[in-house]
């Protein structure tokens, strides 16, 4: 449940801040990473509700820091928990390819094009 606090604060940040302006590169990879930016956002946000209603279908309780008991977003269900878990594990792979992939084009970027994308990514 923390990562799900922490992508909500994270989302909350990119929406009321500053985002960096674009290079003036290429429209297609302008677009490849806002698709790929909101696939992340998303699967942040997806991996722990569809955690939490794995464990709600399960009949588990679910606990923030070990200690606060969170309510249960459904009932016991077994169709329910197999189908959550299923969704739970498919956005992990997703998350894995989409991260990879995001690094390999950050790296790309420094070290082929030599462009500021990497340094513009630090603090």
């Amino acid at each position: 449940m923390l990562i799900l606090l922490l992508a909500i604060e994270r989302l909350l940040w990119r929406i009321t801040g500053t985002i960096p302006k674009p290079l003036d590169n290429n429209p297609i990879q302008r677009r490849l990473a806002q698709l790929a930016h909101a696939l992340l956002y998303g699967l942040m946000l997806a991996l722990p509700i569809s955690g939490w209603i794995t464990t709600s279908a399960a009949n588990i309780p679910t606990k923030l820091f070990w200690l606060i008991e969170l309510p249960a977003i459904t009932g016991p269900d077994e169709a329910l928990k197999n189908l959550a878990a299923e969704v739970h594990e498919v956005c992990v792979i997703m998350l894995i390819i989409i991260l990879l992939v995001h690094i390999g084009a950050a790296l790309y970027h420094h070290f082929k094009l030599r462009d500021s994308i990497l340094k513009r990514m630090w603090f």
